[in-house]
């Protein structure tokens, strides 16, 4: 309450506050030399009764006053926090985790979370242990398969008379996941038959699988708040040097030496993030069983599987330029070079336009 003004509840310079016994508010305006007294609502006494109780362990006894406080702001940092305190001191821990989630409070969902797994596990370990055991099963049993199918496709001869087409595309993805060199000469040798539909759906479920990344990763996990986070950001923080990349790299290895077209490059780096459209919502669900306790572990994940991407798309400007090795090295810090003076081109327009 209060703001800038010279009027009731309004404040020029506060020179001084104070508190007495009964919570009433005292606020000493240097400039207007007046002293505006605030007494507590019914809401803030709840408030201040809770706080008490909470900072003196009484966590249980608090219950009544944050009860009141949700009555009028069901939203409230402080009730949720002091409520789910008291639920977690009850061995309630699914209901401590939705009040520290509707806190936004990671530290304590996580803290609930880690022992409502446990009990969980403790209660079910037979049924965990052989649902654990079925998944893994099944997973080797079909990495098996998909790793047979891709060995057959690395095995037949390249053609340039074969069409990328909706069986030409799923065919390049197993083999991309198996056999990363066979698919990028594949395309290469496919370059006349290319067309811009793979590519384009390729973009589309890497930003749909992005967003929908965002939004089901574990509260305690993810850097993502759906109720205040920008999504256009994440969108853009994610696309942006994704499309500087594409047209960099092609705009300076056209200038050079580059042996690949506009409609390759774009096909070649589509199909690098192929495991990210794979693995990042498995492993989005995968975090619905980890606290932040296994942030570290979750983390390496993700980033492993963004490295992948990152070096799918190296090998890509290799093969598709028939590179060595240290003219690769050396096109990466010109085309990184190109994408900073790219970046500062376009930070120019935007300060001189607005």
């Amino acid at each position: 309450f209060g703001g800038k003004g010279k009027r009731e509840r309004k404040f020029d310079t506060i020179g001084s506050m104070a508190v007495d016994s009964n919570g009433d508010l005292y606020v000493l305006d240097s400039v207007m030399n007046t002293i505006q007294v605030f007494t507590p609502t019914e809401r803030m006494q709840y408030i201040l009764s809770g706080t008490t109780l909470y900072n003196e362990g009484r966590y249980e006894d608090a219950v009544d006053s944050w009860s009141k406080v949700l009555e009028y702001d069901s939203t409230n940092f402080l009730a949720n926090v002091g409520m789910a305190k008291a639920a977690y001191r009850s061995d309630d821990y699914s209901e401590a985790m939705e009040l520290y989630k509707i806190a936004f409070n990671r530290a304590g969902y996580s803290e609930a979370f880690y022992y409502y797994r446990l009990d969980f596990i403790r209660q079910y370990f037979i049924w965990v242990f052989l649902g654990v055991v079925a998944i893994v099963v099944l997973l080797c049993f079909l990495i098996s398969k998909v790793k047979k199918y891709a060995d057959r496709i690395s095995s037949e001869p390249l053609s340039e008379k074969k069409r990328l087409g909706l069986r030409g595309t799923f065919r390049a993805g197993v083999l991309l996941i198996f056999h990363p060199i066979d698919c990028f000469y594949a395309l290469k040798y496919s370059r006349k038959k290319i067309s811009f539909l793979p590519p384009i759906v390729l973009a589309v479920l890497l930003m749909l699988v992005h967003v929908l990344y965002l939004y089901s990763v574990h509260f305690p996990l993810s850097s993502f708040f759906a109720s205040s986070g920008d999504m256009w950001q994440q969108v853009l923080l994610f696309l942006v040097p994704l499309a500087s990349w594409i047209i960099v790299s092609y705009a300076l290895i056209s200038i050079a030496d580059g042996k690949q077209t506009f409609r390759e490059a774009l096909t070649a780096n589509m199909y690098s993030f192929l495991p990210y459209i794979l693995l990042m919502l498995p492993l989005a669900g995968v975090s619905h069983i980890m606290s932040a306790t296994e942030a570290g572990l979750y983390n390496m994940l993700a980033n492993a599987v963004l490295l992948w991407c990152i070096c799918l798309v190296l090998l890509s400007t290799k093969i598709m330029n028939q590179y060595s090795f240290g003219k690769l090295v050396g096109m990466i810090l010109i085309i990184i070079f190109g994408i900073i003076c790219l970046w500062m081109l376009c930070m120019l327009f935007y300060i001189v336009v607005y």
